[in-house]
């Protein structure tokens, strides 16, 4: 489902372009690597928080803490930079979920 009133000027600069390079990088990430046919994105505003959900029905991948590749630290470093918790889950066959959510406590409930 697409709407178009979301009001990303309420956003921080700093917070949206965060945001697009951690979108961005999932993208890259997923047609580079994961073999999928469908990606869906999902943007939500909860009790004052923005949330990313971005799932791939691809290949997946041992998800391992210690050995992350690039990509995925550098998600997790733009995450930490605008304090928002950032998850990604996945398993081998099973595709992929990159959560994003951060605290907007300057924004209205109302974004849509």
């Amino acid at each position: 489902m697409y709407s178009n009133n979301f009001k990303w000027n309420l956003i921080s600069t700093k917070i949206k372009l965060e945001i697009l390079i951690i979108l961005q990088e999932a993208i890259s990430n997923t047609v580079k690597y994961a073999k999928a046919t469908t990606l869906v994105l999902d943007l939500a505003l909860e009790n004052s928080y923005f949330q990313m959900l971005f799932i791939d029905n691809g290949v997946g991948f041992k998800n391992s803490k210690r050995r992350k590749g690039i990509g995925l630290k550098n998600m997790q470093k733009r995450a930490n930079q605008i304090n928002a918790d950032f998850q990604v889950t996945t398993e081998i066959n099973h595709g992929t979920e990159i959560s994003l959510r951060v605290h907007l406590p300057h924004v209205e409930k109302q974004l849509f």
